[in-house]
């Protein structure tokens, strides 16, 4: 259903306006099932113009099997302004896109409110293979995304995405009961390169569990060099793992040189609750920050365990080669508060000039409140770098510390510093 049902040439340079409202598949304001070239189209100039089906339902296509959009000669744009209501596959541009996804100098641009049960987000709901914006692509999402479960700002359910001098903007709403992100709420992997921004200002809610400001759950490596990646955005969970940028990871993070990444929202769960990241406590993650900076200035507050400036619950976190961790936020939690980590099943490492500061004040209602970390098994400070706690730590129970509220053990090596 749509303007063209089924449409497998190319359509261009159209503005249209109406209400699509079936109780089928593949539905999209400018095409249900779309096998062509889009280009320069817009959906809902009256603000009154709705599209509503089952799956795979869009502002622009329902379902999108083509592999690449734009071209580096000249500059296109899609633009959705009115309201989108679906099931499963629904999103404010595509409902599914299923191509090889080369998104080139491309405006994607999403006002419309967008809300489905499963997979819905304001840019696609469903990307059944990697998306990669290149070449100046700028996308945006304003409308409240709304649904159960995989829902995001930009994309609910993406096999991946990589960014390449490209800008990615989210300040619509985003609600679920579990699984959402400000950019994308279930998603395989995240690369970010080559001077691209990603930034989430809207508001993120759930039920239960896996809440992120670009992010709710991955499950392959977060990797960023030479870009911006910012929250600004609050994030609640009404159960746990809820982060600035990622709330429940599985794999490992990768933050390399020239990057700047910083949360300004307050974050709020049961457990494990951090300004960068909430969860990543699995066998095979680690976080890796070589060269970057972090800071977070937002409140961090867990309910129940696992509190920490930039990570709530992790295995391991390793700084080093100059790298700049910052926390000036307040840090609660009931057990395992810490300026950087809540807790950490491993280890922390800085090393090669790190400095990582601490200047947030560290609430444990119970036990385990640390400047720097709440629980760990293992601290190494070498090779020059520089740790300092500047905030106040407090626990009501047991177990408050400069650097550690409780750990197996700390070394300080040669030339490194810590110090409270």
């Amino acid at each position: 259903q749509g303007l063209f049902g089924y449409s497998k040439g190319t359509i261009s340079n159209l503005n249209v306006t109406g209400k699509i409202e079936t109780n089928s598949d593949y539905s999209g304001g400018i095409a249900g099932y779309s096998e062509g070239d889009i280009l320069n189209c817009t959906f809902g100039m009256d603000g009154k113009s709705i599209v509503v089906g089952n799956d795979y339902v869009g502002g622009i296509a329902g379902y999108s099997s083509v592999s690449q959009i734009g071209t580096k000669d000249f500059s296109n744009s899609l633009k959705n302004n009115g309201k989108i209501k679906g099931k499963k596959n629904v999103g404010g541009i595509f409902g599914c896109s299923f191509g090889s996804n080369e998104i080139i100098n491309m405006k994607l641009e999403n006002i419309g409110d967008v809300e489905g049960t499963e997979n819905a987000g304001g840019i696609v709901g469903y990307s059944v293979n990697e998306i990669n914006f290149s070449d100046l692509s700028s996308v945006s999402n304003e409308g409240s995304i709304s649904g159960i479960s995989k829902i995001g700002g930009i994309g609910g359910n993406l096999e991946g995405i990589n960014l390449k001098s490209a800008r990615i903007s989210n300040d619509g709403k985003v609600t679920a009961v579990k699984d959402a992100g400000g950019i994308a709420g279930y998603s395989s992997l995240f690369s970010i390169n080559q001077d691209s921004e990603v930034i989430n200002s809207g508001n993120i809610e759930i039920q239960e569990c896996n809440a992120g400001g670009i992010i709710g759950y991955i499950w392959n490596p977060f990797t960023a060099g030479n870009s911006n990646i910012e929250n600004k955005g609050n994030i609640t969970a009404n159960g746990s793992d809820a982060g600035g940028i990622i709330g429940s990871t599985t794999n490992d993070m990768f933050i390399k040189s020239k990057v700047k990444i910083s949360n300004e929202g307050s974050i709020r769960a049961l457990s494990n609750v951090g300004g960068i990241l909430g969860y990543g406590n699995d066998a095979n993650e680690s976080m890796n920050i070589i060269g970057g900076e972090i800071v977070n200035s937002g409140s961090i507050y867990a309910e129940n365990s696992n509190a920490g400036g930039i990570a709530g619950l992790a295995s391991v976190i390793t700084i080093g080669s100059d790298s700049k961790i910052y926390n000036e936020g307040t840090v609660t939690a009931a057990f395992n508060a810490g300026g950087v980590s809540g807790s950490l099943s491993e280890s922390l490492i800085a090393e090669n000039s790190a400095v990582v500061i601490n200047e947030g004040n560290v609430n444990a209602e119970e036990n385990n409140a640390g400047g720097i970390i709440g629980f760990v098994g293992r601290v190494i400070f070498r090779l020059g770098s520089r740790i300092s706690n500047k905030g106040s730590v407090e626990a009501t129970g047991d177990n408050a510390g400069g650097i550690s509220g409780e750990s197996y053990s700390i070394n300080v090596v040669g030339t490194a510093e810590a110090k409270n």
